[in-house]
């Protein structure tokens, strides 16, 4: 929870200035590109033994059909390759008992897990190429003079620029102000006269409940923000 309630308001800091935005996206880019690349060898690898597995199992091989399964998890762009092997040089198979359908089980959810893998690098690799790309334009445009050809580019223009930046800035400081009350409220906790929560004070001064109800909304926030943040 500590976590959160520091993170929370550096977050929305950091996310106010896209000079900062775009130095983080180039390093994750780096780090995906290097994940994506130990995917596609992961996954060509697999599908090396699943050519090879391909090859050993003819026709009339009652594991035939459970290879032609495996095929078809395969990526599309392999799959046509996988199933045109001409099986009459494999038609007696010596090497069939050596491919048994634990074997056959291994290798099916290796499949499945590499290509979920590399999908999912490939689709981080493209949303984070493409935000560092977009904050790329922004941080070009706010460092020289840009000129909008309409009112509402100019309007995106100033509110992308200055208003969201100032925005966040400003949601930042709120939120470290109420994560000092909550750390506050915390180390105060236990001494019951005089009051000392804040929250308490302000309840008592203002009379409305509500002031609990932002507070327990805070905290909530920064809870599920930490989860997010935590691979499990």
């Amino acid at each position: 929870m500590g976590y959160g309630l520091v993170q929370v308001p550096r977050a929305c800091w950091e996310r106010s200035s896209y000079s900062e935005l775009l130095t983080q996206k180039r390093f994750d880019v780096s780090k995906i590109k290097i994940e994506l690349e130990e995917a596609q060898e992961k996954l060509s690898q697999i599908l090396e033994e699943v050519r090879h597995i391909n090859r050993l199992v003819s026709r009339s091989n009652e594991l035939r059909r459970f290879v032609d399964i495996i095929i078809q998890k395969c990526p599309s762009l392999h799959n046509e390759d996988l199933a045109n092997v001409n099986y009459d040089d494999y038609a007696n198979g010596r090497d069939d008992i050596t491919i048994s359908r634990s074997s056959l089980v291994s290798v099916h959810g290796k499949v499945i897990s590499a290509h979920t893998n590399m999908h999912r690098c490939q689709v981080l690799w493209d949303i984070t190429v493409s935000d560092g790309l977009d904050l790329e334009d922004w941080v070009q445009m706010k460092n020289k003079e840009y000129r909008a050809e309409s009112t509402l580019g100019s309007i995106k223009y100033h509110s992308r620029v200055y208003v969201i930046p100032t925005l966040l800035k400003s949601i930042a400081v709120l939120f470290a102000l109420m994560s000092l009350v909550i750390i506050w409220s915390e180390m105060v906790f236990s001494v019951k006269h005089p009051t000392l929560t804040i929250c308490a004070i302000l309840v008592d001064v203002v009379k409305k409940p509500a002031i609990v109800v932002v507070s327990i909304s805070y905290q909530y926030a920064y809870l599920i923000f930490y989860i997010t943040r935590v691979k499990i």
